[in-house]
């Protein structure tokens, strides 16, 4: 608006035709001000109102904390409770695999142990080759050629070579039996042993002088000691087989052949000679270590030589020596096996623990 001023002692006055568009300030502003006064409640109603829901907010978040802090004391309850566990698990593994360990060495005819100075592949591959075409042969070339030089005119060539083969066969046969025997008593007087220390342990603990000595130990046949306690003192001598002084054991089986030597009941072995026996020193030797091994295997391996029908499941006829009569044409190969009979063994069948064939003999039939 447009305003007149008219200047009189020093005032300054509004014209009159600008008087009559004036208002009082208060009229003016009227109307803004009862806006603001109900934007005013309006805003005070929803701050109070968001008051209200930051205050729940508020409860609500500090139960969600104290359920976090329960949630973390379940979780570190719960984790504690795991690692307890976990080491209860690690613990039970161990003593399972220790378990496991102990039953694999106690029974090692399916499983083998890579690491055993004396196992039983290599004794069954020593027993195909090395020993059977290696070890033997050269004894079977031996006494042949003693027999050979002794030979008087007219002698069957061939029955000396069977002598050759019967002697050299059963220098392994009485050495299995020596050694099988060997075994047999050690586990008695091991069971007789481990019997006194448990039944006399505070006296054998405590004592100076009373069994200090082997003398002292009460044998008895017969003993409660387990089959898993004898189990795992074989494996240990299983293990030992190779370093073993077999001294006395050697000892016994020259004793044993000699006698059953100079017996010869059915003539199948040739006379006795002392010299002939000591040419074959290494390989009595030979066979005494290799029957050690196989009877102390866990479980032991057999030896069989006593047969008297031909299995051919069991036995190969010897393609090297044989008596037997021709096959009659009239009779069916099946049934003309069934009746053989054998004269005598040139070669063990090896078997393992449960008969199980794992290389054939080799016989002779009439």
């Amino acid at each position: 608006m447009s305003a007149k001023w008219i200047s009189s002692s020093n005032s300054v006055r509004p014209s009159i035709e600008d008087t009559s568009n004036w208002q009082k300030p208060s009229l003016i502003c009227s109307d803004n001000d009862a806006m603001s006064k109900d934007d005013l409640i309006e805003a005070i109603t929803l701050r109070l109102t968001r008051l209200e829901e930051l205050e729940q907010e508020n409860i609500i978040l500090k139960r969600k904390l104290n359920s976090m802090k329960t949630d973390e004391e379940y979780i570190s309850r719960a984790k504690q409770v795991l690692e307890e566990k976990d080491n209860e698990l690690r613990r039970l593994r161990e003593r399972n695999a220790t378990m496991a360990e102990r039953k694999f060495n106690m029974d090692q005819s399916r499983t083998e142990n890579t690491l055993s100075a004396n196992r039983q592949s290599d004794l069954e591959m020593e027993y195909k080759d090395d020993f059977r075409d290696g070890a033997r042969v050269d004894a079977i070339d031996k006494i042949e050629a003693k027999l050979t030089k002794n030979q008087k005119r007219g002698q069957n060539a061939t029955s000396d070579q069977l002598k050759a083969y019967r002697l050299a066969c059963l220098i392994f046969e009485i050495s299995y039996q020596c050694s099988s025997k060997a075994r047999e008593s050690f586990i008695d007087f091991y069971s007789s042993m481990l019997k006194t220390l448990v039944a006399e342990a505070p006296t054998v603990g405590s004592s100076e002088s009373k069994y200090r000595k082997l003398s002292d130990v009460k044998r008895s046949k017969h003993s409660s000691v387990s089959q898993d306690s004898l189990n795992e003192v074989m494996v240990l001598v299983k293990e030992d087989a190779l370093k073993h002084s077999l001294a006395a054991l050697t000892k016994d089986v020259k004793k044993d052949l000699k006698k059953r030597w100079k017996e010869n009941d059915k003539k199948l072995l040739p006379n006795y000679e002392k010299s002939l026996k000591n040419d074959l020193k290494g390989y009595i030797e030979y066979c005494t270590r290799f029957a050690w091994r196989i009877v102390t295997q866990v479980p032991p391996l057999k030896v069989d030589y006593q047969s008297s029908t031909f299995n051919p499941s069991y036995q190969n006829e010897s393609q090297a020596i044989s008596f037997s009569a021709k096959q009659s044409t009239s009779e069916s190969w099946v049934e003309s096996q069934g009746r053989k009979q054998i004269k005598c063994f040139v070669w063990p069948t090896l078997l393992d623990s449960e008969n199980r064939v794992i290389e054939k003999g080799d016989v002779v039939l009439h």
